[in-house]
């Protein structure tokens, strides 16, 4: 698979990190605004996820990023993971289940949670250590992707469903 496209997200860990740290705000501010609106758990007449939902996407999401980029930093053996590919509906990628969201939380609810993904990613990149680029965890749609390119790919995937947020 082409993962050229993540180097939008930041060439460097620096740049992704700020380019991640970016996203999020832009992300938090929007869910603050939808919920001070009561738009925050109507999901759209078409069907879809609601902006809570999409938001509780993105957080288990940047978890298992936040993990990734850990592990492959850590220098540990890595474990044996399954390498089990997407699928599509429609011609659109779906959630692995580990990653599908509930009925859609208060955002006061979800905040705690975000901080901590937020504080486990500046951690997996502040650690000291090299960004091998020959150790890989595999991703469902991108196949095997290093430390930085699951760093590039949070801040994607933050941009992507903060584009799915509902306009002021």
């Amino acid at each position: 698979m082409d993962t050229r496209f993540l180097a939008r997200f930041g060439r460097t860990p620096a740049d992704a990190l700020a380019r991640l740290e970016a996203e999020l705000d832009a992300f938090e501010a929007q869910a603050r605004r939808l919920e001070a609106q009561g738009r925050w758990t109507q999901a759209p007449a078409s069907g879809g996820w609601s902006p809570a939902q999409i938001a509780e996407h993105v957080l288990k999401v940047n978890v298992g990023c936040s993990k990734a980029v850990h592990l492959l930093r850590s220098g540990r053996d890595l474990p044996p993971l399954p390498r089990v590919p997407g699928s599509y509906q429609d011609g659109r990628r779906q959630s692995p289940p580990a990653m599908l969201p509930g009925d859609g939380q208060p955002w006061a609810s979800l905040e705690a949670a975000w901080q901590q993904a937020r504080t486990r990613l500046h951690a997996a990149v502040q650690a000291e250590g090299p960004w091998p680029d020959d150790r890989c965890i595999f991703h469902p749609f991108l196949e095997d992707l290093n430390a930085l390119q699951w760093l590039q790919m949070a801040a994607y995937h933050t941009a992507h469903h903060r584009g799915q947020l509902p306009a002021d």
